[in-house]
């Protein structure tokens, strides 16, 4: 991604290209940019307002540190995220990074159990594709529109974001099934008759 896809106005973050990092015809490996997997993975996704902040505040520390204008790899530049080193980040080493921290918290979580005497309760194995996992459940939990979410997430058809990432577990269920309680007690509301008097339904 690169600041020339952030619309900070209308609040959109553009997705048209794939930063990768293979073989090139050359048998070289270098990064390169190349279309998206699929027509339907070519689309503009909402920004909510922490990740609108979040976007701002990195635009800025990067202006700090002389970064805003960086590498250029085939005609585009100025990519939003980069290593410590200056350097692209690509998929690959962003799951690394996202190992690196998994197991750190798990090595204190298990170094406090045995203190403790407890069982500790550890993190799973997390990469990227497990975070849009999730990230498309917790929208689904929340109860955005299914074809809205199936733009956002990119996919071909419905189908698919249903039954990969709308997971459905007990407590979904239960919270689902509250909201036929709560119809219920709307049904109480007070409403008028015939005659204009006030009674109640149940």
């Amino acid at each position: 991604m690169t600041w020339s896809d952030v619309d900070f106005h209308k609040r959109f973050i553009k997705i048209d290209h794939q930063l990768i990092y293979e073989l090139d015809e050359n048998d070289e490996r270098r990064f390169q940019v190349t279309d998206p997997k699929t027509i339907k993975s070519i689309r503009k996704v909402p920004l909510s307002m922490r990740v609108l902040q979040a976007l701002k505040m990195q635009k800025k520390q990067m202006q700090k540190a002389g970064l805003l204008e960086n590498h250029t790899v085939d005609g585009h530049s100025g990519f939003v995220f980069l290593r410590e080193d200056g350097q692209l980040l690509n998929a690959g080493r962003l799951d690394l990074l996202i190992h690196r921290i998994v197991y750190e918290c798990n090595a204190r979580k298990i170094a406090n159990a045995i203190k403790t005497d407890t069982e500790p309760e550890l993190l799973p194995n997390i990469s990227t594709h497990i975070l849009r996992h999730t990230a498309c459940t917790r929208m689904a939990e929340k109860g955005m529109d299914q074809r809205t979410l199936q733009e956002i997430m990119g996919h071909q058809n419905l189908a698919l974001t249903m039954k990969v990432y709308n997971h459905v577990d007990e407590k979904r269920m239960r919270d689902e099934m509250d909201k036929l309680d709560a119809v219920r007690n709307v049904s109480k509301d007070i409403e008028n008759d015939n005659n204009g008097n006030m009674f109640k339904v149940s």
